[in-house]
């Protein structure tokens, strides 16, 4: 099978696909409206085959806080020893670190990190080159590697792909009967 019969296939599932998807939440929301809440309904084919159980969730009540500092308050009015004090650094970080390193070096470790604009340029200038490339045009930097990856198909049908696969299924050009059975032999 040629890519062009491939990207015709992979085009006409993409389109069913959408469409059923569709089909299937505007119906899914229809029945979700003539429910109750922990409604089951046996799906039955017209053969009196049970197909499917479907069924409207009865979640239990979810509680949250809409108003926290009004809760707060409650809380520390009626419950006071349940409020948590918590310290929070409102200082520039550079000015934290200054102040630490002078009266407490012991709380402060120290790491060291490549500048992410290097990083980047390194990485821009291997995929340039099709191998790790420093960016002086150094060659074999350590820890880098350059990988080609498989590419992904990806389908955006256009707004009249419906009706042209509908006539190719119907014309014999498109054999899509193990997905879409035609003519009620399943």
């Amino acid at each position: 099978m040629s890519s062009r019969d491939l990207a015709v296939q992979v085009t006409a599932y993409k389109v069913l696909k959408d469409h059923a998807e569709g089909k299937y939440n505007e119906v899914r929301a229809e029945l979700a409206a003539r429910m109750e809440r922990g409604d089951r309904v046996m799906a039955v084919a017209p053969n009196g085959v049970k197909i499917a159980a479907v069924s409207k969730k009865d979640p239990k009540p979810q509680a949250r806080i809409v108003d926290v500092p009004a809760f707060r308050a409650w809380v520390a009015k009626h419950y006071p020893e349940r409020i948590v004090t918590t310290l929070e650094i409102v200082g520039a970080p550079e000015e934290v670190k200054e102040v630490l390193m002078r009266h407490a070096p012991a709380l402060l470790k120290q790491s060291d990190a490549v500048h992410p604009d290097l990083v980047r340029t390194v990485l821009n200038d291997s995929v340039k080159h099709g191998r790790a490339t420093g960016p002086g045009g150094e060659v074999e930097i350590p820890g880098v590697e350059v990988e080609s990856r498989e590419g992904v198909v990806a389908c955006v049908p256009t707004e009249n792909a419906m009706g042209i696969v509908a006539e190719m299924l119907q014309s014999g050009e498109l054999d899509l009967l193990d997905v879409l059975p035609v003519g009620g032999g399943v």
